[in-house]
């Protein structure tokens, strides 16, 4: 997971860098029966259960990127 926090230009990023993430974190099919050199085994199961990663870390401190982004938008424009 890689995240970013651009202070200049008011906006933070989280996310992933490896290709693998999205069908990892949201379920994929594949092709029972195919071989898979890397694994050395043929494909059982038509379709892989999802295994979040990303949403539960983002849910977990999604709390601090909005307390970040409030005191950021505060020392941006004040009030007064």
């Amino acid at each position: 997971m890689t995240s970013e926090f651009h202070e200049a230009q008011c906006y933070s990023e989280a996310g992933t860098n490896v290709s693998y993430a999205p069908p990892v974190e949201f379920g994929h099919r594949q092709t029972p029966g195919r071989y898979v050199h890397a694994i050395r085994r043929r494909l059982k199961a038509a379709r892989v259960a999802a295994k979040p990663f990303l949403t539960p870390a983002y849910k977990r401190y999604e709390s601090v990127y909005y307390r970040a982004l409030m005191m950021l938008l505060k020392k941006a424009f004040p009030r007064g």
